[in-house]
């Protein structure tokens, strides 16, 4: 990818949240540790049983939902009380990868930094902890516009931010949201393949691949 005549200056680079800034661990540990351990207390299960009778829950959901992101709506499902003391148990899981600090310190001059996500507002709020003074705006596809990353949510957070989708370049793990989406929305659109299951020149393996590409970019 490079900054071709037929291609618009970027003006806006837009991260995704979880596998691409912040490892999936805090994540993890909430819904596949915390949760399931709340419900075997209140269901008199071992962890095993209610480990795998919550994943059960969540496979009838199906990621193409929104209620499969909403921690509110599990908590309320399986009537476990107030979510954040779960949070609270499992910050200390959060890890940002290790490149994230240099790639934002080196790209943050040039480019307005956006945090576009289908995490919800309230797992942002912890997984951005720390970094989140880099970005000028931190979205939540789920939270803030009720809807997963579609095309539709890229070009709704263009129109907010005042910018054409050719001057946004995203990046993200999720191939379909992240990468395909975005694509279609008119983004210049890279998709981060931290376990070198594609290639391609669309295609980095890490944050800071990423971030040569972007200021490679920048016009002469």
């Amino acid at each position: 990818m490079d900054a071709s005549p037929g291609k618009s200056p970027i003006k806006v680079v837009s991260f995704d949240a979880e596998g691409t800034l912040v490892t999936p661990d805090f994540s993890t540990g909430m819904w596949h540790e915390c949760i399931p351990e709340y419900y075997g207390k209140k269901k008199g299960l071992s962890f095993d049983e209610a480990r795998d009778a919550v994943a059960r829950e969540y496979d009838r959901v199906g990621d193409g939902r929104l209620e499969w992101y909403d921690v509110r709506y599990w908590f309320k499902r399986f009537d476990l009380g107030d979510y954040r003391e779960a949070f609270n148990r499992c910050k200390c899981k959060k890890q940002f990868y290790p490149e994230v600090g240099e790639v934002l310190n080196a790209v943050a001059p040039h480019y307005r930094l956006i945090v576009l996500s289908a995490s919800a507002s309230e797992f942002l709020e912890h997984l951005l902890a720390g970094i989140e003074g880099n970005f000028e705006v931190v979205r939540s596809s789920i939270s803030d516009y009720g809807k997963l990353k579609t095309p539709d949510f890229y070009l709704e957070v263009c129109e907010e931010l005042g910018v054409l989708p050719g001057e946004v370049m995203h990046v993200g793990d999720n191939r379909r949201y992240d990468f395909l989406n975005a694509r279609e929305a008119g983004l210049q659109a890279v998709h981060l393949d931290r376990n070198n299951s594609h290639s391609g020149p669309d295609t980095v393996k890490s944050l800071t691949e990423f971030g040569e590409l972007v200021l490679n970019s920048r016009p002469a």
